[in-house]
């Protein structure tokens, strides 16, 4: 378990003094892929640096499986940082080696004898999915190669945890899309603590099992993923989230004209429903003509998460709360737009 309590931190030059960090304190617990989202700015790479100890915090502590890193000696900090992975937006690989030479580092310097190298080489190149590529430099790959050799190069040393600075900001949908994968997919086999921070909902969307909300150097919010999109409850969260709130109010007024008549039902799925034929089961008892006329539905890490929108013809008001009710008995969410 990561614990961060009550940590503060300010960084001073001759002009000024920042806070980048106001009384924070979190929980992660071992095995899950933990999301810290908010602006650029807010205080997310900071507090990541101080899990690792390669910022020091002024103020408050950090436990990582009840041990004070703070109270570690410079050899003993050394060896921590080693069950520690870290991967980094701009994938900061050496450009003179090569695909097996950069995952091989960590473990050069850590003195490790050459034949368990290759062999431990050799198997984080088939995890990452780089067969081939062994001899490749820098320059030769792609994007979404190069992150996958840091994500390599990170789980060398096997670490315990693994902190991911903005991991995918630098690639495409469809590339990002592949990390997130593999990230999961890593998380899964090795059963590794992630903590990734990111601007993007998206990402948190599909990959983390909690987040916690950053504005200006504070945690303001932390709660499970699916219950923060759908009811963030800090009007700073509210905000930052206006952008989504703003798309789902667009829909909705397109779809209102497109279909006039009728009911138009905003249906809130989770990782517990989604992948159930709910919507068939009630069409069949309800025994009302539903059409589905929009979905954004987005996997995350248990399942898949979002909303649909159903269309039903005229009915009255009785036989509406009992569509709705039907939908509450199968724990969807269900609102009339």
């Amino acid at each position: 378990m990561i614990e961060i309590k009550d940590v503060s931190k300010t960084f001073r030059t001759k002009e000024a003094s920042v806070k980048a960090l106001k009384h924070c304190s979190l929980k992660i617990e071992d095995g899950e892929i933990f999301g810290i989202i908010g602006h650029s700015g807010a205080g997310k790479s900071t507090l990541l640096r101080i899990i690792n100890q390669l910022e020091r915090q002024d103020e408050g502590e950090v436990l990582i499986n009840k041990e004070n890193m703070a109270n570690l000696s410079k050899k003993e900090l050394l060896e921590k940082r080693r069950k520690i992975g870290m991967i980094f937006q701009h994938f900061n690989l050496l450009s003179s080696k090569t695909v097996y030479q950069n995952i091989a580092l960590p473990l050069k310097i850590a003195k490790v004898d050459p034949k368990i190298q290759e062999a431990k080489v050799k198997e984080l190149i088939a995890l990452v999915g780089l067969n081939g590529k062994e001899n490749a430099y820098p320059a030769k790959l792609s994007g979404g190669q190069k992150q996958r050799v840091g994500i390599a190069r990170a789980l060398a040393n096997d670490p315990e945890i693994l902190l991911c600075d903005e991991a995918t900001s630098a690639l495409d949908p469809k590339t990002s899309e592949t990390i997130l994968d593999l990230l999961r997919d890593i998380n899964q086999k090795l059963g590794i603590t992630i903590v990734l921070i990111t601007h993007q909902m998206e990402v948190v969307q599909k990959i983390c099992q909690r987040i916690a909300f950053m504005v200006e150097g504070e945690i303001v919010e932390t709660g499970l993923t699916e219950e923060l999109f759908a009811h963030p409850k800090d009007s700073r969260t509210k905000q930052f989230l206006l952008t989504s709130i703003r798309e789902i109010e667009k829909t909705s007024k397109d779809l209102k004209k497109l279909y006039p008549d009728g009911q138009l039902l905003r249906l809130v799925f989770d990782d517990q429903n989604s992948d159930q034929p709910i919507l068939a089961k009630i069409i069949r008892q309800s025994e009302l003509p539903l059409s589905i006329v929009n979905a954004h539905l987005v996997p995350s890490l248990k399942g898949t998460i979002g909303s649909m929108y159903v269309h039903v013809a005229k009915i009255d008001d009785h036989k509406l709360q009992e569509l709705l009710s039907l939908f509450d008995s199968y724990h969807v969410k269900a609102e009339v737009i």
